[in-house]
């Protein structure tokens, strides 16, 4: 069994919209009889576009109900944990409306989500993920080019150590890895879990390397070992090389990604 099938969350995607549509519905049925009371008060003389308030109060609770139903679906749909940092920055900007105003969010359905995807099956967003993750650690690709121990470890695949240039901005009182950059590291560290067959948390904010680093200048977790610097620069080793091997093959297109022992 694939290690992906232990992480989904333990509800189906039919259950998250059997669960919206019901409550949609029950908004809409109160919300209507909340109208008609209201408008009656206000043909006697009490209040006045009180209904009116009502109206928007059932539009904004529908609208919050659409948006909180799109993060159930994409959690039950199997795919969150697998999805790169620039899909989910899409899906954020689509949650607001993709610039046009949160009330055109579509229909939460089982079809839009997966169109929303780019029909992407799970191997493929898996693979895609781990691209982005070795351009954002691969020397040469990235800003951090010129150090070198990233060029001793190689210029086409990525190295046992790396130096990424400018991730932390830190002062005598807190410590703050800059917001694009953490969600990198976030997404680092859920793939070599992946690859070692251990489930990544859900709901969890950070990681637990994001969190070492935030807490300790250096230290390390079961699969890095990092060092931070004042002037902003993060080292980074790998501890696993059998991990790092399988990284740089399914990122280099010579293996086929997998989660674990099973394929995704």
């Amino acid at each position: 069994m694939s290690v992906f099938s232990k992480i989904q969350k333990p509800y189906t995607v039919s259950e998250v919209l059997s669960a919206y549509r019901q409550t949609k519905a029950a908004i809409e049925y109160h919300c209507r009889e909340l109208e008609a009371v209201l408008q009656a008060a206000e043909n006697a003389g009490i209040g006045s576009a009180v209904s009116y308030r009502a109206a928007m109060f059932r539009d904004d609770r529908l609208v919050e109900l659409k948006r909180s139903t799109w993060q159930a679906l994409l959690a039950a749909s199997g795919v969150e944990k697998v999805l790169s940092v620039s899909r989910l920055e899409r899906f954020e900007q689509f949650l607001e409306g993709n610039g046009n105003g949160v009330r055109s969010i579509p229909e939460p359905s089982e079809e839009a989500i997966m169109e929303m995807l780019a029909g992407g099956a799970v191997k493929e967003l898996f693979a895609e993920m781990i691209r982005e993750a070795f351009d954002f650690l691969r020397p040469g690709k990235g800003w951090h080019d010129e150090y070198k121990t990233n060029k001793k470890n190689g210029r086409v695949s990525v190295g046992k150590k790396i130096i990424l240039e400018g991730l932390v901005h830190e002062t005598p009182f807190y410590v703050n890895i800059y917001p694009r950059q953490r969600r990198h590291l976030i997404q680092v560290d859920k793939i070599f879990r992946l690859l070692d067959g251990k489930p990544f948390p859900f709901d969890s904010y950070s990681s637990p390397l994001v969190d070492g680093l935030s807490s300790a200048r250096k230290g390390e977790t079961e699969y890095f070992k990092w060092e931070r610097y004042g002037n902003g620069n993060l080292h980074l080793t790998f501890l696993r090389d059998d991990l790092l091997v399988k990284f740089n093959q399914i990122a280099g297109g010579l293996a086929e990604p997998a989660i674990g022992d099973g394929a995704v």
